[in-house]
């Protein structure tokens, strides 16, 4: 018997069952409160990361927002940080926590790919969260943040920003440290393609000093 087609075969029986035995069902997402309840034994926890098999898909934003709104109702969780761009981000969480809109007029999430949180799922969840915070006094309202900076030119633009309103001085070294990514602000591709070919310093020292002495967080 050649054993190096039946191996292959096996590893695979095995690693279906594993994932069979460890599997449990859930309760119907047409029944979000019961799908969210589901999820209490991570109640407890101090952060619960929620993943998704498949970008854009609406089940799995369905599924995240029914397990959210059950941690922040019943268990008391209070941030919301997804994979997005953190200026985006920080105009829907002014919607939420029912702060004044930017004065910008700049509209959120335009950036491909723009369908990763411009969408009727996500807005109906961020609507959720806008009623759920209007009882509530603001330091106990539920923020919405973004982890990312993609965004290169938004996210220069809102620190300096912030630290032109805060400390002057600390703006003028900013503009200094990032002078180095400005040339790539609108095509930051660029930045990367030229430091892979050495074509281009790498700007990590000087945005690395601009993090490490930042004087306090946008907002």
């Amino acid at each position: 018997m050649d054993h190096s087609t039946t191996a292959p075969y096996s590893s695979a029986q095995q690693t279906a069952q594993a994932i069979t035995t460890a599997c449990e069902a859930l309760p119907s997402l047409q029944k979000e409160d019961a799908f969210g309840a589901h999820f209490d034994r991570f109640g407890d926890a101090k952060i619960v990361l929620l993943g998704e098999a498949s970008h854009g898909t609406s089940e799995f934003y369905r599924a995240r927002a029914a397990i959210t709104r059950r941690l922040i109702e019943q268990h008391n969780f209070n941030i919301v940080a997804v994979e997005a761009d953190w200026p985006d981000a920080s105009y829907i969480d002014r919607h939420i926590r029912h702060r004044a809109a930017a004065s910008d007029g700049r509209q959120a999430f335009t950036r491909f790919p723009s369908w990763m949180w411009h969408n009727e799922e996500v807005a109906t969840f961020t609507e959720w969260l806008r009623q759920h915070n209007a009882e509530l006094p603001f330091s106990q309202r539920t923020s919405f943040r973004g982890l990312d900076i993609y965004s290169l030119h938004a996210s220069l633009f809102a620190v300096l920003d912030y630290l032109d309103k805060i400390d002057p001085e600390a703006a003028k070294a900013a503009r200094q440290r990032y002078g180095c990514l400005t040339p790539w602000q609108s095509e930051p591709a660029l930045y990367g393609y030229d430091v892979f070919q050495e074509a281009q310093d790498t700007c990590e020292e000087a945005v690395v000093e601009q993090t490490a002495g930042a004087t306090g967080t946008p907002d």
